[in-house]
């Protein structure tokens, strides 16, 4: 709890040097860790080296500087390897001797102060209205998406301690995450004054001034302690209901939910747009958190991962939803595509939405309510790709409003697979570039979701000039040909260097100089006393405060380490770049653009085709041709057989008649031909359920007794 800064020379491994306190020539600790005057010339002053492996402050003679609560000593060397709680990364020292190295010079933080609003985008940058670089390091502050609907920590700390800990702490902004929830009720307007309270004020018991307040007062309470400790702050539509993300069957990964509409998303965004307007440090607006596809009829699933010393209790695991059946929620299932809407594959049960179209309409609305704010949009399936934003831009009126946009990546361990996955199918149709890559790269699905430093994950043991290829192809390639900057906006791992995709990752970073944001800064997935049925709550083991202590001020001295590592800006980078010309945001004509149906010639038109490309589309083609012909086949055999006693030649009438009975006649129509006995039915006895398909055959297409 002290304010002290103390000082090491450097932190090269074995260099030696003296332990001083900032300000104070007069103290400098010795190896028996008493204070003296400095003097570089004492051996048993000038005897200290910090070793970065363990986070060790290491005396020659053989000691390390230990603390508690009441004092600071000299202690034996300890190494806990695994075995304890606390060290979550197996070869660290314990909290209590736990030293992380800050630099004396954080340009980071330094250009918090100097910077002239609004800022905006120039080419691979983002900067201020001067030109000024600023390269975004932050961290994510969780909790008001989810069922609590207000920030973590608060009922552990104050406000002003969060914010001058994350400052303190080297990092420049925060993603500041909520749920449409937190705004109003479904089917109930956005209105001041009336929102949705806090659901337990004991999540807010370390800050007695917010009591009373409703969910969406805190947030403001929370942006505003931030922004006034000089910090960045980006507000993200995380969900619509208030709980954990993310999941393909959790109906909150497009632009609309059960519950809530897309003109209660752009509601929103335009109403967070214009409330914070007077604030120019929210800079930006992430529009919405990880498109991805919604699977009707599945199951939310719950993380069954086991942190160490645990004992077998799964604590990640999505405590704020029970795992429920979305069967009873009709029609298809929906899947988010960039540039592209179709409901052409409604018989097979899917419906294709254009997210293109609604991140521009999203843009739109936040400009509506603060045309000078910048729009991040992330990429599609998860936040994992945006490799067609260029060929398809988003559909603004005015090419000068790209100053104020940027998009966004997410990167886990699973995301290289979300990645190839993905990029295949959009590719269009390299299905066979896919097989290959399942056959070399995906090793073991079995422990990836666990980030398990024992276990083989999907890609991530890619050498890193694969993992930089993916990554570039994925988004990177924005920033690399200086078209607009890329924002890591969740990255995250519970373990040190427990994969390559993890030391791949911190390099990839410190290489292409990413612009970041680690989720989350956070020890909790559920505070503690919130839910009757698990008092003690659920810990966020990827945070970077301590879950071993949870008084959000320990940390966990191996990711503040290697994030630190990376928070400075590249030597390379300039102070600064030419400023883009002034735009002047119109509003009617963004909003008759961006009211235009989805142009699906547009998205073929804009594909690079190779010949690899189209000799495999063309295979799919015919494969799918051929699957089709195979099904009428039998059809149209069975029923003429079945109706005219045809057995060799199925003529066109037989074939119109018959797909006429497959795909014109719905089960009630069946079901009431039983009843009436119709002629056309082999069976029709209406408690035979033999068939239910019109005119296949028991014997050919469907299983008997099934009601297939």
């Amino acid at each position: 709890g002290t304010q002290q800064v103390w000082l090491h020379p450097s932190d090269e491994p074995g260099q030696l040097g003296v332990l001083q306190i900032a300000g104070t020539p007069t103290g400098c600790v010795d190896g028996h860790a008493r204070m003296r005057p400095c003097d570089q010339n004492d051996t048993d002053l000038a005897a200290w080296a910090w070793d970065g492996r363990t986070l060790q402050l290491k005396h020659k003679s053989g000691g390390c500087l230990g603390a508690s609560a009441a004092e600071v000593s000299v202690q034996s060397c300890q190494v806990l390897n695994g075995n304890v709680w606390e060290d979550q990364n197996g070869q660290g020292a314990p909290a209590s001797q736990t030293w992380v190295l800050l630099p004396a010079v954080q340009p980071q933080i330094e250009v918090l102060d100097q910077l002239v609003f609004p800022l905006q985008v120039s080419g691979r940058y983002v900067i201020d209205a001067e030109g000024r670089t600023v390269k975004l390091v932050g961290v994510n502050w969780v909790g008001a998406h989810m069922q609590p609907l207000v920030n973590f920590g608060l009922d552990v700390v104050t406000l002003e301690h969060m914010a001058r800990y994350i400052k303190h702490m080297g990092f420049n902004h925060v993603r500041m995450n909520f749920a449409q929830a937190m705004l109003h009720a479904p089917g109930q307007p956005i209105r001041n004054g009336s929102f949705p309270p806090v659901p337990k004020p004991g999540t807010l018991k370390a800050n007695p001034e917010l009591q009373g307040l409703s969910a969406m007062e805190v947030f403001d309470r929370c942006i505003e302690a931030l922004t006034k400790e000089g910090l960045l702050v980006i507000v993200n539509h995380h969900m619509f209901d208030a709980a954990w993300c993310c999941s393909e069957s959790d109906g909150n990964g497009l632009w609309f939910s059960a519950n809530y509409s897309t003109e209660d998303w752009l509601d929103g965004l335009t109403f967070l747009a214009e409330r914070y307007m007077a604030n120019p440090r929210v800079f930006a607006h992430d529009i919405r958190n990880e498109p991805r596809p919604w699977i009707k009829g599945g199951k939310d699933e719950e993380d069954t991962c086991d942190p160490p010393g645990n004992d077998g209790k799964a604590q990640v695991k999505h405590a704020e939803r029970e795992t429920k059946e979305l069967a009873e929620e009709g029609g298809p299932s929906i899947v988010p595509w960039w540039g592209l809407e179709t409901s052409l594959l409604s018989w097979f049960g899917y419906e294709i939405v254009d997210w293109r179209r609604a991140a521009s309409r999203g843009a739109v609305a936040v400009w509506k309510g603060n045309p000078n704010v910048s729009v991040i949009v992330e990429g599609n399936w998860f936040a994992s790709n945006l490799a067609h934003v260029t060929d398809l831009p988003l559909m603004l009126a005015q090419d000068c409003l790209n100053s104020r946009v940027f998009y966004s990546l997410h990167e886990y361990t699973w995301f290289s697979l979300i990645f190839v996955v993905w990029s295949h199918l959009a590719g269009p149709f390299q299905f066979l570039g896919f097989l290959y890559d399942l056959t070399h790269e995906f090793h073991s699905s079995e422990s990836f979701m666990c980030d398990d430093p024992q276990g083989e994950h999907p890609f991530s043991e890619q050498p890193y000039e694969r993992f930089a290829a993916t990554r570039s192809e994925a988004g990177f390639f924005l920033q690399e040909e200086d078209i607009a900057p890329v924002w890591v906006s969740e990255f995250g791992a519970m373990r040190r260097g427990a994969t390559k995709w993890y030391n791949n990752t911190m390099r990839y970073f410190k290489e292409v100089d990413a612009n970041w944001c680690w989720w989350p800064v956070d020890v909790d997935k559920v505070p503690r006393d919130f839910d009757p049925d698990d008092p003690d709550g659920e810990l966020d083991l990827f945070g970077i405060f301590n879950p071993a202590f949870r008084d959000y001020k320990s940390v966990v001295g191996w990711k503040l380490q290697d994030l630190v590592n990376i928070q400075a800006p590249s030597p390379d980078t300039p102070v600064r770049v030419a400023v883009p010309p002034q735009c002047t945001f119109d509003l009617a004509a963004n909003e008759e653009a961006v009211a235009r149906p989805t142009n699906n010639f547009a998205y073929f038109g804009a594909i690079h085709w190779s010949v690899y490309m189209v000799l495999t589309t063309a295979l799919l083609i015919l494969l799918v041709l051929a699957v089709f012909a195979l099904l009428i086949g039998c059809c149209c055999m069975s029923c003429c057989v079945r109706w005219f006693g045809i057995e060799r030649l199925c003529g066109c009438l037989c074939c119109a008649f018959c797909l006429n009975r497959l795909f014109g006649y719905g089960k009630d129509t069946q079901r009431a031909e039983m009843e009436e006995g119709s002629p056309f039915i082999r069976n029709s006895d209406p408690e035979d359920t033999t068939r239910e398909l019109g005119c296949f055959d028991a014997a050919c297409c469907h299983t008997p007794n099934k009601g297939q």
